[in-house]
């Protein structure tokens, strides 16, 4: 019985193993090859730079393990190793696209005309002398290059990466009310995690005045900053008085955010769309911009106004929910 276990432990090791090797194979493959070998070899090719950080991390981590503490331990552990890498895959897949534009092929907002919807490898259209030949992965519904819309959006989740875990750990210390042991250092937290989380705003709005997105710029800007006086009193107020009463409302301020976030991100849609508009070809494609950028503007009409009332019991530190008691109703 424990033999046949051994055996079925090693047979399900060795197919592992041949599943590494074979794609290692079609990495390699792909690094000499590129799109000859098809979409696979494509990928590989443009992420050579990943391939080249990610051995050199292992082989200095893996030699010098022992002197790394417990980094190094990580180099003990199989499952270790395959997140590690993963990780690191995408981390350094960003460092390259938006330190040295490696890697991206096309840029992420231009539109194509006729490559819309296209399956991973289609030819790009219209290509010329220095145009990269294919949409590797496709394109999507604004004719945009998939593959160049994902490598770059992994330099946006570095950048916002440190802001959401800044966020999480105000949260965490509002929940362990430490104010009387940290002072004030949270509540300057706050006022750096509102400016942090303003100023990427502000890079992510970039160009957003091109196209007819003037308006909801306008709009998201004059919310984005009443929202940061908001979290500076409160971050002021959980740190000086009564921390019941300052997270009373804390649906409130989850809803106000949780708009300011849609509303940038229909920001940035509208601009694509915007964009692309001047560029369609057909009648289906330009209703098609045009309804992206109809649907922004129902949602900065219509949606993002309804944070105001949330803003003034924020700003208040209305008690009227904190102050109900169970026995009145």
């Amino acid at each position: 019985m424990y033999r046949g276990r051994g055996l079925l432990g090693k047979a399900v090791f060795g197919l592992f193993a041949l599943l590494v090797l074979m794609i290692v194979v079609y990495i390699v493959a792909g690094i000499f090859m590129g799109p000859q070998a098809g979409i696979f070899g494509g990928l590989s090719q443009q992420m050579l730079p990943v391939w080249v950080a990610l051995i050199v991390t292992f082989a200095v981590s893996i030699q010098f393990k022992r002197r790394l503490g417990l980094y190094g331990k990580l180099f003990d552990s199989t499952v270790g190793m395959i997140g590690f890498a993963i990780v690191m895959f995408w981390v350094y897949t960003a460092l390259f696209v938006g330190l040295f534009d490696w890697i991206i092929t096309h840029d992420p907002l231009s539109a194509v005309s006729g490559m819309k919807n296209k399956v991973p490898g289609t030819p790009l259209s219209g290509a010329e002398e220095g145009d990269y030949p294919y949409y590797l992965l496709g394109g999507d519904t604004l004719a945009r290059d998939v593959f160049s819309r994902m490598v770059q959006g992994s330099w946006v989740v570095i950048r916002i990466a440190p802001l959401a875990t800044l966020f999480a750990f105000l949260a965490g210390s509002a929940g362990g009310r430490p104010a009387g042991g940290v002072g004030g250092r949270v509540g300057a937290g706050w006022r750096g995690g509102g400016e942090l989380g303003r100023g990427e705003m502000s890079v992510g709005r970039g160009g957003s005045t091109e196209g007819g997105g003037e308006e909801g710029d306008v709009d998201l800007s004059e919310t984005l900053q009443q929202a940061v006086k908001v979290t500076q009193s409160l971050g002021k107020s959980l740190m000086e008085g009564d921390p019941d009463k300052t997270l009373a409302n804390a649906s409130c301020y989850l809803h106000l955010f949780g708009h300011i976030i849609v509303a940038w991100m229909w920001l940035r849609q509208a601009n694509a769309a915007a964009h692309a508009l001047g560029s369609a070809n057909t009648d289906d494609e330009r209703n098609f911009y045009q309804g992206k950028l109809q649907a922004a503007q129902y949602f900065f009409h219509w949606e993002l106004p309804t944070v105001a009332q949330d803003l003034v019991l924020l700003r208040n530190q209305d008690d009227t929910c904190l102050n109900m008691k169970s026995e009145w109703f």
